[in-house]
């Protein structure tokens, strides 16, 4: 048998409001709970998966009822961060919020005035917070083939075929040139562990290089001049650019193979 650790982060069982639209969102992971089941725990026979939890989640929810529907190996849910004190610091947040929503405001679509600059930052904090988290309770990384690393509200729309993958490429959804000059989508990633385990580093490497330094935007700007497939007019400090300048620090853009159909639940 080979052994998987299969890594859940970000927004587990919760309700909130969208910082730009207003509109009332809600998580609930028991229909990714069925697609992982269907199209990859059940897809593999051969693998034997220990599953590790972050989450974010409402006062409301059993903590002990997660862990076991997910049947998890080790798991941390917590209350929602405030990671005020990361982005108070950030004295150019407004043209940051120009860069990020300028595809939107030339659209008429949003006025940068109507966005909530600090929920909108306290997701980009809290979704970088939660992929490092979950990386971090993995027991001994080394004793794993893969580590998967996914959402709580993915659904893989197809079998993943896991004997199937170059155990030297990394394995990304296939969204990601929706977003992503880079092809770097965030719905999965499936690496050798010491691939995956960087992404421990993924939060203080946006508290400390991302906001507070202009090699990110000088990075993301470069491929409007060059001939890379994928949109470049997203937003550069969308999630997914991000994620892509993160990844990029460790993985070239040839190991990186966008395969896993995919969407996410939507409620």
């Amino acid at each position: 048998m080979k052994n998987v650790a299969l890594c859940f982060r970000g927004k587990c069982l919760d309700e909130n409001i969208h910082w730009a639209t207003g509109v009332s969102r809600k998580t609930d992971y028991n229909k990714t709970l069925i697609s992982i089941r269907n199209n990859l725990i059940n897809a593999n026979p051969c693998y034997n998966f220990d599953i590790y939890l972050h989450g974010w989640i409402s006062k409301e929810v059993d903590i002990n009822k997660v862990a076991l529907d997910f049947n998890a190996k080790r798991s941390r849910l917590d209350k929602q961060t405030d990671f005020s004190s990361y982005y108070e610091k950030i004295k150019n947040y407004r043209e940051i919020l120009q860069s990020r929503f300028s595809h939107l405001h030339k659209k008429n679509q949003y006025s940068y005035n109507n966005i909530n600059f600090f929920d909108y930052f306290n997701n980009i904090f809290s979704y970088a917070y939660s992929i490092s988290n979950t990386v971090k309770l993995i027991d001994q990384p080394k004793n794993y083939d893969l580590i998967i690393n996914t959402r709580y509200d993915i659904n893989l729309t197809e079998a993943v075929n896991l004997n199937s993958l170059d155990k030297n490429k990394t394995y990304t959804d296939n969204t990601g040139s929706n977003h992503s000059p880079l092809f770097y989508g965030d719905f999965i990633h499936i690496a050798k562990p010491e691939k995956s385990i960087l992404w421990s580093n993924f939060f203080n490497y946006l508290s400390e290089e991302i906001f507070l330094k202009k090699d990110f935007e000088q990075w993301a700007e470069s491929f409007k001049s060059k001939n890379i497939k994928g949109k470049t007019d997203h937003g550069i400090y969308s999630p997914q650019m991000i994620y892509a300048n993160f990844s990029q620090t460790h993985t070239p853009h040839r190991d990186v193979v966008p395969k896993i159909n995919s969407s996410l639940f939507r409620y």
